[in-house]
């Protein structure tokens, strides 16, 4: 009965959640949870009525991205512990806004080894009691819009924000992996393999050239240097001859694309 599992269960709950798909989220809910929130309807008892606040709001068509995601466990007694789980939300919205906030859950577990009679749950373990949510804006990241992009990656976000459209990656395991585009912060290549690293920091090894690559996916990203590929829409900054993107990798220029890239962000910031 640890509870360094709430950890994971925390993650994977949120992970899930902002993939639409809540059934994780709620199996792990006892039936008398309370969660305070933010907006209309700050708080809500009883998992039944989460459940028709929160069980379809998540099937809106706005799409969902985590960066920088971190979470800690803390025990507070032998069957009860709390997480707090940080992260960087971004929203892309139907309308073709995106707004970008922290946001921080703590969330109260209880261990159960058999719930009591009447509540319809017998499953032994962790349930949470108790979910809090607040968030706030980043001072170097306010809430921004698409209009500063070219009208081609912005069509081209927009496109796939109303069909999910979704590219295809055979990874060096054999799993199949389907990510969007937009998900992609950037790609290194090693020979006749490429690292693909999306925005939740995950890692997928590709049997792909990076020059295929670059013209399947368009001209939002731009090839810094023979063995990176970077979106342009995580470029926080430039250093030298190193580009800062915001999740803080450091990525190399060479010296012949530096002026090339300096102009074409320029011209981003300028619509």
């Amino acid at each position: 009965m640890g509870y360094q599992e709430t950890r994971q269960m925390t993650i994977d709950a949120n992970e899930e959640y902002y993939n639409g798909n809540t059934g994780l989220f709620f199996s792990y809910m006892h039936p008398k949870v309370v969660m305070i929130s933010i907006g209309e309807g700050q708080i809500v008892e009883g998992k039944e009525n989460l459940k028709k606040v929160y069980g379809s709001s998540i099937e809106s068509r706005t799409r969902y991205m985590i960066s920088d995601m971190s979470c800690k466990a803390y025990p507070v007694s032998a069957r009860t512990c709390f997480t707090v789980l940080q992260m960087e939300l971004s929203s892309f919205h139907p309308d073709g806004s995106m707004s970008r906030v922290n946001q921080r859950t703590t969330v109260y577990w209880n261990y159960f080894r058999d719930l009591a009679a009447g509540t319809g749950e017998k499953r032994t373990g962790w349930f949470i009691m108790n979910i809090h949510v607040s968030i706030g804006l980043k001072t170097d990241q306010p809430m921004i819009s698409f209009e500063h992009l070219s009208e081609n990656i912005r069509s081209n976000i927009i496109q796939q924000m109303d069909t999910d459209k979704r590219m295809t990656f055979h990874d060096q395991n054999g799993a199949v992996n389907y990510i969007s585009p937009i998900e992609i912060v950037y790609i290194k290549a090693d020979k006749i393999h490429c690292d693909i690293w999306t925005g939740r920091d995950k890692k997928i090894v590709v049997r792909r050239y990076i020059a295929q690559l670059e013209a399947e996916l368009g001209e939002e990203f731009f090839r810094s240097h023979k063995s990176y590929l970077v979106n342009l829409r995580y470029v926080k900054a430039i250093q030298n001859r190193d580009l800062i993107l915001s999740n803080d990798i450091v990525v190399p220029v060479s010296r012949r694309q530096l002026p090339k890239i300096k102009e074409l962000l320029e011209k981003m910031k300028e619509k």
